[in-house]
């Protein structure tokens, strides 16, 4: 399994940002970053796609509940697209 460096970045604005490493096709891990089902918004500058979770705003968890909102992905497979240079 291809792996990627996930930026995670928590809705909570308090907690830092950081990298995880995670299985490009996981979808378990992805849902696990961000707390649920999984929503892709894809990204153009830079091409990326990024993750959050689908129920984030009848959860509220974009008002700083701490889990993690968002995902940005530039690694091949399922779910991140990966470059395409």
């Amino acid at each position: 399994m291809t792996e990627i460096t996930a930026i995670v970045i928590p809705a909570d604005i308090e907690q830092p940002l950081r990298q995880e490493r995670i299985g490009s096709v996981d979808l378990p891990a992805y849902q696990a970053l961000v707390g649920g089902s999984i929503q892709a918004i894809e990204l153009f500058r830079p091409e990326a796609s990024m993750y959050i979770n689908e129920e984030g705003k009848l959860l509220q968890i974009l008002n700083g509940q701490g889990l993690a909102t968002g995902v940005p992905d530039r690694g091949p497979g399922r779910f991140g697209r990966g470059s395409r240079r």
